[in-house]
């Protein structure tokens, strides 16, 4: 149950940005029991109540989203790397505080929520809800460059700006080759997962990119047994029966010469999150 201070075994959605964290959050986000944040979140992020009703106002409230305000609104650091020890008693009260009362609001009683750059701030979380839940999403990572890169295309054509999880060093990466620089982000955040899942290999649970595609009720199904939620008909009805992978989209976009190029920087662990041709 949640009560006003605590909040019941909340899920996270963690992984690089352009890895499926999107669709696998808008699938679970249809559960009958799940709350989550929203583009209002986002524009206000300490007031969850002017956003709920900003929401149902503009009928938007049921749209889940990133809210990168929301969980950046304390962000104190250089990079996205946050552990326990970074954790304050200023954040704790705002983060119990408002997502307490999203869920009181949508009368839910389960949390989600998805954020790439967590994927960085596991120890942050643990220690600020200890009995958190996490789903690593996983996929090609030359598929994940290029849908990287066509964002950072589009961002420089707005002004520019860093798109994606903030690695250590990434303000020095800023005249780096777009390709490079999305090699390495995906890197450092796969790698950084992999290490929290070896040391709290109960509280993870990896979910393939293209496994999800081919046969999205058998994925479901296994993620909300993780996450200890039901699969009710209810939610059983919502799920998608047919996605479409993008996993190949790559092949029109990056050149040989820079996948060979960032693949050289760390060759055996690429080589692992690399589909069959």
């Amino acid at each position: 149950m949640t009560t006003r201070n605590s909040i019941d075994r909340p899920v996270f959605i963690v992984g690089p940005h352009r890895s499926g964290t999107t669709l696998l959050y808008g699938i679970i986000s249809r559960h009958e029991h799940v709350g989550f944040l929203n583009r209002n979140n986002h524009r206000f992020p300490a007031t969850p109540r002017i956003a709920r009703a900003l929401g149902t106002v503009l009928r938007t409230d049921g749209k889940p989203a990133e809210a990168q305000r929301f969980w950046d609104y304390l962000w104190p650091g250089p990079d996205d790397t946050m552990g326990a020890s970074d954790l304050t008693g200023k954040q704790k009260a705002f983060y119990t505080s408002k997502i307490s009362s999203i869920l009181r609001q949508r009368s839910r009683s389960r949390f989600i929520a998805k954020y790439p750059r967590l994927s960085l701030r596991v120890g942050w979380l643990m220690a600020l809800f200890p009995d958190a839940r996490f789903l690593h999403m996983s996929r090609d990572w030359r598929a994940v460059v290029s849908s990287t890169l066509q964002r950072k295309v589009k961002r420089e054509k707005r002004g520019g700006g860093w798109f994606g999880v903030r690695i250590p060093g990434w303000k020095e990466m800023l005249d780096v080759p777009h390709e490079l620089t999305a090699g390495r982000q995906f890197r450092v955040a796969t790698q950084a997962l992999e290490a929290d899942a070896l040391r709290l290999p109960d509280r993870f649970h990896r979910v393939d990119y293209v496994d999800l595609c081919r046969d999205p009720e058998r994925i479901i199904r296994g993620v909300a047994d993780f996450c200890e939620l039901s699969f009710s008909q209810v939610f059983q009805s919502t799920l998608p029966h047919d996605l479409k992978s993008r996993n190949d989209k790559w092949k029109q976009s990056l050149e040989p010469a820079m996948i060979e190029t960032i693949r050289s920087e760390d060759s055996e662990f690429y080589s692992r999150y690399e589909d069959a041709l």
